[in-house]
């Protein structure tokens, strides 16, 4: 619905004050900061029953993976990571790495990422992948950090273990979910 509104463009489309989305995700969204057009919500709230951005911090219910909360009880529900969007640094659903960041890059400063756009939904179709398409949206954890644990991750900003036990789901481009078995630190090892 977000690319037929945005000439077939990813969010946070190509007029956002954002230029694109960062890799962590979030259930809470505002006109704040992280917490605005870089954040996948944001763009998505409204078509997915949430409220439309405003100046005081909303939470999509809908966005947020009720087993993540009872897992982590120590979330800021307001300010904690919950999903990671495919990036640069992803395998895709082939086993190859992602080329680009599908969302944009919404800072230049943190490579491999690029301060960039966001691609259009054509490029990340099927036929474009042979056969495969590419996961776009994954839940995020410390554990999947292994011993790489970056600065801004804690038990209060980033869930402390996998909501689902052993398994992550993946919602993919064209709105399927899987359900893959993870074994070692990673967004990306069951592929």
């Amino acid at each position: 619905m977000f690319a037929g509104d945005n000439d077939d463009y990813l969010p946070p489309g190509p007029n956002s004050s954002s230029v694109g989305l960062g890799n962590g995700q979030q259930a809470a969204y505002w006109n704040a900061n992280q917490h605005g057009p870089q954040q996948l919500v944001y763009n998505l709230a409204t078509y997915i029953g949430g409220n439309a951005p405003s100046a005081s911090p909303q939470v999509c219910k809908i966005f947020l993976c009720p087993a993540a909360l009872a897992a982590n009880p120590a979330l800021d529900i307001t300010n904690c990571v919950v999903y990671c969007v495919i990036s640069i640094t992803n395998t895709n659903s082939q086993g190859g790495v992602m080329p680009w960041d599908p969302f944009g890059y919404c800072s230049g400063s943190e490579p491999p990422h690029k301060l960039a756009p966001p691609r259009k939904l054509a490029d990340v179709t099927a036929s474009v992948w042979g056969g495969v398409l590419p996961w776009m949206l994954t839940d995020i954890d410390l554990w999947v950090f292994g011993n790489n644990i970056p600065g801004w991750a804690n038990p209060t900003s980033v869930p402390t273990v996998p909501a689902h036990g052993t398994v992550r789901n993946y919602v993919f481009f064209d709105a399927h979910v899987e359900t893959k078995t993870s074994k070692v630190p990673g967004l990306c090892s069951p592929f």
